[in-house]
């Protein structure tokens, strides 16, 4: 993607750009809130089904695929380290699942695994909120951001 130099071209290119990728919003969220009804309720009418098989089967799906009981990042030191150095990073590993687990994250993350299931798609954006001086994990739904071709998977 070329973006012009000149202000004026540039100004209506990236609105060109943003009315293109918000083009098909209105019409993406009526069909994820479509997927939603079906995957909490059983169905898109108001009325709930006696038995709702979607919601069970995409749980025990995402539990096949993830269990953030399990889930841990690995940190490595490099080859032919010595002894304190590789002490060093294991110790650095630790803190680092550590404080990712207490901060919710990765269950964040396995909650984000079922949506994606339901809805193809799902973004998490990490941050850090100096307030409560930790990372921050914010999931960010499929019609809420932008999509530039709709032929392109």
């Amino acid at each position: 993607m070329i973006i012009p130099e000149n202000e004026r071209e540039k100004s209506e290119y990236l609105s060109w750009v943003i009315d293109c990728c918000l083009g098909s919003r209105k019409d993406r969220k009526d069909l994820y809130d479509r997927r939603r009804q079906f995957f909490l309720y059983g169905t898109s009418a108001d009325q709930e089904v006696m038995y709702n098989r979607m919601e069970s089967h995409l749980d025990l799906v995402s539990s096949f695929l993830y269990s953030p009981d399990h889930a841990q990042f690995s940190l490595a030191a490099p080859l032919n380290s010595d002894d304190g150095i590789v002490k060093k990073f294991m110790a650095a590993e630790d803190h680092f699942n550590r404080s990712f687990g207490d901060a919710g994250h990765f269950n964040h993350f396995g909650d984000a695994m079922v949506w994606s299931l339901v809805f193809d798609s799902m973004i998490l954006k990490m941050g850090w909120s100096n307030t409560h001086d930790q990372s921050t994990c914010t999931m960010i739904e499929p019609w809420k951001f932008g999509v530039f071709s709709e032929e392109i998977t």
